[in-house]
Protein backbone atom coordinates (compact mmCIF):
# COMPACT_ATOMS: atom_id res chain seq x y z
CA UNK A 1 0.00 0.00 0.00
CA UNK A 2 1.38 3.27 -0.48
CA UNK A 3 2.82 5.12 2.07
CA UNK A 4 0.04 8.33 1.40
CA UNK A 5 -2.69 5.83 1.47
CA UNK A 6 -1.30 4.82 5.11
CA UNK A 7 -1.83 6.41 8.51
CA UNK A 8 -0.70 4.97 11.74
CA UNK A 9 -2.49 6.08 14.96
CA UNK A 10 -0.77 5.11 18.31
CA UNK A 11 -3.25 4.24 21.44
CA UNK A 12 -2.67 5.86 24.60
CA UNK A 13 -3.65 3.96 27.46
CA UNK A 14 -7.04 3.08 28.40
CA UNK A 15 -8.79 4.70 31.66
CA UNK A 16 -9.58 1.93 34.05
CA UNK A 17 -12.95 1.76 33.20
CA UNK A 18 -12.50 1.44 29.27
CA UNK A 19 -9.42 -1.16 30.28
CA UNK A 20 -11.62 -3.43 32.44
CA UNK A 21 -14.84 -3.54 29.82
CA UNK A 22 -12.00 -4.11 26.50
CA UNK A 23 -11.13 -7.22 29.33
CA UNK A 24 -14.63 -8.41 29.89
CA UNK A 25 -15.78 -8.35 26.37
CA UNK A 26 -13.26 -10.51 25.49
CA UNK A 27 -13.32 -13.09 29.10
CA UNK A 28 -17.00 -11.89 29.67
CA UNK A 29 -16.28 -14.60 32.91
CA UNK A 30 -13.73 -12.20 34.23
CA UNK A 31 -15.28 -9.93 37.21
CA UNK A 32 -14.31 -6.52 37.80
CA UNK A 33 -11.63 -7.19 40.37
CA UNK A 34 -9.69 -9.59 38.20
CA UNK A 35 -10.20 -6.90 35.28
CA UNK A 36 -8.77 -4.47 37.10
CA UNK A 37 -5.98 -6.56 37.59
CA UNK A 38 -5.51 -7.31 33.89
CA UNK A 39 -5.62 -3.30 33.06
CA UNK A 40 -3.30 -2.67 35.91
CA UNK A 41 -0.64 -5.20 34.95
CA UNK A 42 -1.08 -4.32 31.33
CA UNK A 43 -0.67 -0.25 32.45
CA UNK A 44 -3.78 0.65 30.47
CA UNK A 45 -2.16 -0.85 26.85
CA UNK A 46 -4.87 -1.99 24.85
CA UNK A 47 -2.65 -4.66 23.57
CA UNK A 48 -1.86 -6.27 27.18
CA UNK A 49 -5.13 -5.99 27.86
CA UNK A 50 -6.21 -7.96 25.19
CA UNK A 51 -3.15 -10.41 25.82
CA UNK A 52 -4.04 -11.01 29.16
CA UNK A 53 -7.24 -11.37 28.88
CA UNK A 54 -7.31 -14.03 26.07
CA UNK A 55 -5.02 -15.93 29.05
CA UNK A 56 -2.25 -16.14 27.42
CA UNK A 57 -0.35 -14.86 30.29
CA UNK A 58 -2.55 -15.58 32.98
CA UNK A 59 0.45 -17.58 35.13
CA UNK A 60 3.94 -15.90 34.09
CA UNK A 61 3.77 -12.86 32.55
CA UNK A 62 7.34 -14.05 30.65
CA UNK A 63 5.00 -16.19 28.13
CA UNK A 64 3.37 -13.21 26.25
CA UNK A 65 6.94 -12.66 24.81
CA UNK A 66 9.01 -15.70 24.59
CA UNK A 67 8.24 -16.04 20.99
CA UNK A 68 9.30 -12.46 20.01
CA UNK A 69 12.16 -13.07 22.28
CA UNK A 70 13.35 -16.76 20.69
CA UNK A 71 13.76 -15.27 17.15
CA UNK A 72 16.07 -12.06 18.56
CA UNK A 73 19.97 -11.83 16.45
CA UNK A 74 22.58 -12.04 19.60
CA UNK A 75 23.00 -8.53 19.43
CA UNK A 76 19.05 -7.50 20.21
CA UNK A 77 19.45 -9.99 22.87
CA UNK A 78 22.24 -8.41 24.69
CA UNK A 79 20.48 -4.60 24.21
CA UNK A 80 17.53 -5.96 25.62
CA UNK A 81 18.92 -7.47 28.30
CA UNK A 82 20.88 -4.48 29.40
CA UNK A 83 17.68 -2.56 28.99
CA UNK A 84 15.68 -4.92 30.95
CA UNK A 85 18.31 -5.05 33.86
CA UNK A 86 19.15 -1.24 33.59
CA UNK A 87 15.30 -0.42 34.04
CA UNK A 88 15.43 2.63 33.25
CA UNK A 89 16.30 4.46 30.12
CA UNK A 90 19.69 4.73 28.12
CA UNK A 91 20.59 6.64 25.24
CA UNK A 92 22.49 5.23 22.46
CA UNK A 93 26.09 6.54 23.79
CA UNK A 94 25.68 5.43 27.24
CA UNK A 95 24.43 1.94 26.13
CA UNK A 96 27.88 1.63 24.19
CA UNK A 97 29.69 2.46 26.52
CA UNK A 98 28.16 -0.52 28.78
CA UNK A 99 28.22 -3.28 26.03
CA UNK A 100 31.42 -2.36 24.57
CA UNK A 101 30.08 -1.67 21.29
CA UNK A 102 30.40 1.05 18.49
CA UNK A 103 27.70 3.26 18.50
CA UNK A 104 26.12 2.17 15.01
CA UNK A 105 25.79 -1.66 16.35
CA UNK A 106 23.91 -0.05 18.83
CA UNK A 107 21.45 1.50 16.27
CA UNK A 108 20.81 -1.25 14.45
CA UNK A 109 19.84 -3.76 17.47
CA UNK A 110 17.75 -1.07 19.08
CA UNK A 111 16.17 -0.75 15.24
CA UNK A 112 15.13 -4.65 15.67
CA UNK A 113 13.82 -4.39 18.89
CA UNK A 114 11.89 -1.45 18.28
CA UNK A 115 10.25 -3.28 14.57
CA UNK A 116 9.52 -5.55 16.93
CA UNK A 117 7.78 -3.92 19.58
CA UNK A 118 10.01 -4.86 22.28
CA UNK A 119 11.55 -1.55 22.86
CA UNK A 120 10.75 1.85 21.68
CA UNK A 121 13.18 4.47 20.36
CA UNK A 122 12.87 7.99 22.14
CA UNK A 123 15.35 10.89 21.17
CA UNK A 124 18.00 9.21 20.53
CA UNK A 125 17.47 6.42 23.45
CA UNK A 126 15.92 2.91 23.83
CA UNK A 127 13.58 1.84 26.81
CA UNK A 128 11.61 -1.30 27.00
CA UNK A 129 8.29 -0.81 25.53
CA UNK A 130 6.74 -2.09 28.40
CA UNK A 131 6.99 -3.69 32.02
CA UNK A 132 5.75 -6.78 30.97
CA UNK A 133 8.52 -7.24 28.77
CA UNK A 134 11.27 -5.78 31.06
CA UNK A 135 9.83 -8.66 33.42
CA UNK A 136 9.85 -11.33 30.89
CA UNK A 137 13.63 -10.50 29.64
CA UNK A 138 14.42 -10.40 33.18
CA UNK A 139 13.33 -13.82 34.10
CA UNK A 140 14.71 -15.62 31.16
CA UNK A 141 18.10 -13.97 31.78
CA UNK A 142 20.61 -16.93 33.79
CA UNK A 143 21.17 -15.25 37.33
CA UNK A 144 25.57 -15.05 36.55
CA UNK A 145 24.35 -12.80 33.37
CA UNK A 146 22.17 -11.00 35.61
CA UNK A 147 25.02 -9.93 38.08
CA UNK A 148 27.62 -9.38 35.31
CA UNK A 149 25.28 -7.16 34.08
CA UNK A 150 24.54 -5.37 37.50
CA UNK A 151 28.20 -5.25 37.78
CA UNK A 152 28.81 -3.36 34.31
CA UNK A 153 26.04 -1.17 34.96
CA UNK A 154 27.54 -0.11 38.81
CA UNK A 155 31.15 1.11 36.69
CA UNK A 156 29.82 3.05 34.46
CA UNK A 157 27.32 4.79 36.55
CA UNK A 158 29.94 4.93 38.99
CA UNK A 159 32.36 6.22 36.73
CA UNK A 160 30.23 9.09 35.66
CA UNK A 161 28.61 9.76 39.17
CA UNK A 162 30.75 12.76 40.58
CA UNK A 163 29.25 13.83 43.83
CA UNK A 164 25.91 13.43 42.28
CA UNK A 165 24.26 10.84 45.03
CA UNK A 166 21.58 9.72 43.07
CA UNK A 167 23.77 8.20 40.71
CA UNK A 168 26.19 7.44 43.55
CA UNK A 169 23.34 5.52 45.37
CA UNK A 170 22.41 3.99 42.38
CA UNK A 171 25.82 2.57 41.44
CA UNK A 172 26.08 1.62 45.24
CA UNK A 173 22.79 -0.94 45.01
CA UNK A 174 23.98 -2.30 41.34
CA UNK A 175 26.98 -3.02 43.12
CA UNK A 176 25.12 -5.12 46.02
CA UNK A 177 23.06 -6.84 43.10
CA UNK A 178 26.28 -7.62 41.36
CA UNK A 179 27.58 -9.46 44.75
CA UNK A 180 30.89 -7.53 43.71
CA UNK A 181 32.35 -5.15 46.45
CA UNK A 182 30.81 -2.56 47.34
CA UNK A 183 33.01 -0.41 49.93
CA UNK A 184 34.58 1.92 47.44
CA UNK A 185 31.40 2.95 46.60
CA UNK A 186 30.23 3.53 50.01
CA UNK A 187 32.70 5.85 51.19
CA UNK A 188 32.51 7.99 48.08
CA UNK A 189 28.67 8.35 49.03
CA UNK A 190 29.48 9.50 53.01
CA UNK A 191 32.28 11.66 51.86
CA UNK A 192 30.45 13.45 49.13
CA UNK A 193 29.19 17.13 49.84
CA UNK A 194 26.31 16.71 49.53
CA UNK A 195 25.53 13.36 52.34
CA UNK A 196 23.75 15.22 54.56
CA UNK A 197 20.77 14.64 52.24
CA UNK A 198 20.87 10.97 52.59
CA UNK A 199 17.96 9.25 54.76
CA UNK A 200 17.94 6.91 58.34
CA UNK A 201 17.72 3.94 55.46
CA UNK A 202 20.54 5.19 53.18
CA UNK A 203 22.77 5.24 56.61
CA UNK A 204 21.79 1.98 57.48
CA UNK A 205 21.98 0.13 54.50
CA UNK A 206 25.59 1.61 54.31
CA UNK A 207 25.73 0.13 57.92
CA UNK A 208 24.86 -3.37 56.68
CA UNK A 209 28.14 -3.32 53.88
CA UNK A 210 30.41 -2.46 57.20
CA UNK A 211 28.43 -5.47 59.13
CA UNK A 212 29.37 -7.73 56.28
CA UNK A 213 33.46 -6.91 56.68
CA UNK A 214 35.94 -8.81 58.43
CA UNK A 215 36.10 -7.74 61.88
CA UNK A 216 39.32 -5.22 62.89
CA UNK A 217 39.49 -4.72 58.59
CA UNK A 218 40.66 -1.01 57.96
CA UNK A 219 37.58 -0.41 55.48
CA UNK A 220 35.17 -1.25 58.22
CA UNK A 221 36.99 0.99 60.69
CA UNK A 222 36.87 3.82 58.50
CA UNK A 223 33.12 3.16 57.15
CA UNK A 224 32.11 3.41 61.07
CA UNK A 225 34.05 6.23 61.75
CA UNK A 226 32.72 8.23 58.60
CA UNK A 227 29.14 6.36 59.35
CA UNK A 228 29.23 7.79 63.09
CA UNK A 229 30.13 11.04 62.13
CA UNK A 230 27.47 11.28 59.73
CA UNK A 231 24.50 9.66 62.23
CA UNK A 232 25.31 11.98 64.76
CA UNK A 233 24.93 15.39 62.69
CA UNK A 234 21.90 13.55 60.99
CA UNK A 235 20.49 13.31 64.64
CA UNK A 236 20.49 9.22 64.36
CA UNK A 237 22.02 8.85 67.65
CA UNK A 238 21.42 5.24 68.12
CA UNK A 239 23.23 4.93 64.92
CA UNK A 240 25.94 6.95 66.31
CA UNK A 241 26.50 5.35 69.21
CA UNK A 242 26.53 1.90 67.56
CA UNK A 243 28.91 3.26 64.76
CA UNK A 244 31.28 4.50 67.00
CA UNK A 245 31.28 1.85 69.76
CA UNK A 246 31.85 -0.65 66.71
CA UNK A 247 35.58 2.02 66.02
CA UNK A 248 36.11 1.71 69.56
CA UNK A 249 36.55 -2.16 69.54
CA UNK A 250 37.79 -2.71 66.69
CA UNK A 251 40.52 0.04 65.42
CA UNK A 252 43.96 -0.64 66.15
CA UNK A 253 44.76 2.87 66.77
CA UNK A 254 44.51 3.16 70.98
CA UNK A 255 44.22 7.03 70.22
CA UNK A 256 41.44 6.45 67.38
CA UNK A 257 39.55 3.84 70.13
CA UNK A 258 40.12 6.82 73.26
CA UNK A 259 38.54 9.16 70.55
CA UNK A 260 35.82 6.92 69.14
CA UNK A 261 34.39 5.74 72.48
CA UNK A 262 34.10 9.57 73.68
CA UNK A 263 32.07 10.47 70.77
CA UNK A 264 30.04 7.10 71.38
CA UNK A 265 29.62 8.59 75.03
CA UNK A 266 28.48 11.83 73.21
CA UNK A 267 25.35 10.26 71.35
CA UNK A 268 24.78 8.29 74.58
CA UNK A 269 24.38 11.10 76.62
CA UNK A 270 21.63 12.42 73.86
CA UNK A 271 20.18 9.33 73.96
CA UNK A 272 19.74 9.40 77.70
CA UNK A 273 21.66 6.40 78.69
CA UNK A 274 23.81 7.69 81.11
CA UNK A 275 25.13 3.77 82.21
CA UNK A 276 25.71 3.91 78.73
CA UNK A 277 27.89 6.75 78.23
CA UNK A 278 29.60 5.64 81.37
CA UNK A 279 30.68 2.63 79.92
CA UNK A 280 32.44 4.22 76.85
CA UNK A 281 34.26 6.49 79.46
CA UNK A 282 35.88 3.63 81.09
CA UNK A 283 36.81 2.64 77.64
CA UNK A 284 37.88 5.50 76.53
CA UNK A 285 40.13 5.64 80.00
CA UNK A 286 41.40 2.19 79.28
CA UNK A 287 42.55 3.35 75.85
CA UNK A 288 44.25 6.32 77.07
CA UNK A 289 48.26 6.27 77.63
CA UNK A 290 49.08 6.41 81.13
CA UNK A 291 49.65 10.26 80.95
CA UNK A 292 45.96 10.42 80.01
CA UNK A 293 44.76 7.57 82.10
CA UNK A 294 45.66 9.22 85.49
CA UNK A 295 44.77 12.33 84.05
CA UNK A 296 41.01 11.04 84.11
CA UNK A 297 41.12 9.44 87.18
CA UNK A 298 41.61 12.62 89.14
CA UNK A 299 39.11 14.74 86.97
CA UNK A 300 36.89 16.02 89.20
CA UNK A 301 33.17 17.02 88.77
CA UNK A 302 30.26 18.44 90.55
CA UNK A 303 26.32 16.89 90.08
CA UNK A 304 23.65 19.31 89.09
CA UNK A 305 20.87 19.19 91.55
CA UNK A 306 18.56 16.98 90.04
CA UNK A 307 15.63 18.97 91.14
CA UNK A 308 15.72 21.20 87.63
CA UNK A 309 15.70 23.85 90.36
CA UNK A 310 17.46 26.99 88.70
CA UNK A 311 17.63 28.68 92.24
CA UNK A 312 21.40 28.69 93.43
CA UNK A 313 22.41 25.18 95.13
CA UNK A 314 25.05 24.74 97.57
CA UNK A 315 28.40 23.47 95.73
CA UNK A 316 28.31 19.45 95.98
CA UNK A 317 31.82 17.94 96.87
CA UNK A 318 33.89 16.87 93.32
CA UNK A 319 34.64 12.95 93.54
CA UNK A 320 37.49 12.23 90.89
CA UNK A 321 36.02 9.63 87.66
CA UNK A 322 37.78 6.54 88.90
CA UNK A 323 35.17 6.76 92.11
CA UNK A 324 32.37 7.48 90.38
CA UNK A 325 29.96 4.65 89.94
CA UNK A 326 28.03 4.50 87.08
CA UNK A 327 24.28 4.79 88.27
CA UNK A 328 21.20 5.58 85.56
CA UNK A 329 20.06 8.52 87.42
CA UNK A 330 23.38 10.80 86.09
CA UNK A 331 23.62 12.15 83.16
CA UNK A 332 27.15 11.96 81.54
CA UNK A 333 29.76 14.17 80.20
CA UNK A 334 28.61 17.56 78.76
CA UNK A 335 30.58 17.00 75.30
CA UNK A 336 27.74 19.12 73.17
CA UNK A 337 28.15 21.25 70.70
CA UNK A 338 29.64 24.70 70.54
CA UNK A 339 25.90 27.13 70.89
CA UNK A 340 24.07 23.93 72.94
CA UNK A 341 22.79 23.93 76.42
CA UNK A 342 23.06 20.77 78.48
CA UNK A 343 19.99 18.98 79.39
CA UNK A 344 17.81 20.58 82.43
CA UNK A 345 18.43 18.59 85.67
CA UNK A 346 20.67 15.83 86.81
CA UNK A 347 24.41 16.17 87.50
CA UNK A 348 26.96 16.98 84.52
CA UNK A 349 30.59 15.23 84.43
CA UNK A 350 33.44 17.98 82.95
CA UNK A 351 36.61 16.60 81.38
CA UNK A 352 39.21 19.13 80.89
CA UNK A 353 40.61 20.50 78.12
CA UNK A 354 43.60 18.30 79.00
CA UNK A 355 41.65 15.31 77.98
CA UNK A 356 41.33 17.01 74.20
CA UNK A 357 43.51 15.79 71.76
CA UNK A 358 44.27 16.98 68.43
CA UNK A 359 42.29 13.79 66.79
CA UNK A 360 39.10 15.34 68.88
CA UNK A 361 39.18 19.04 69.36
CA UNK A 362 35.40 19.08 67.94
CA UNK A 363 35.05 17.70 72.18
CA UNK A 364 34.34 21.17 73.96
CA UNK A 365 36.82 21.75 76.69
CA UNK A 366 34.83 23.27 79.95
CA UNK A 367 36.26 25.74 82.04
Amino acid sequence: MPAERRAIIDLGPLSLDDGRRLAQSIDQELDGAVASDLWRRAGGSPFWIETLARGRASAEPSSVTIERLRDLSSDAGALLAVLAIGARPFDDDETAGILGWEAGRVVQASLELVSRGLALGVAGATLVAHDLIREAATVALPVPTKRRLHARLARCIEAAAGDDLSMLRESLDRHLAAGSPSTAIAMRLLSSPRRRLRGSDDLRLLGSISDGLDLGDPDQVRLDRSLGELAAVLGEQELAERRWAAVGENSMDPRDRQVAELEAARAAYRLGRPSTAHMHLGRAREAASSEVQSRLNSTRFRPKSSSGSTTRQPRAPEQPLADWPARDHWSPIQVAPIGSRPRAGGPTWRLSSSLVTRRSRRIVPMT
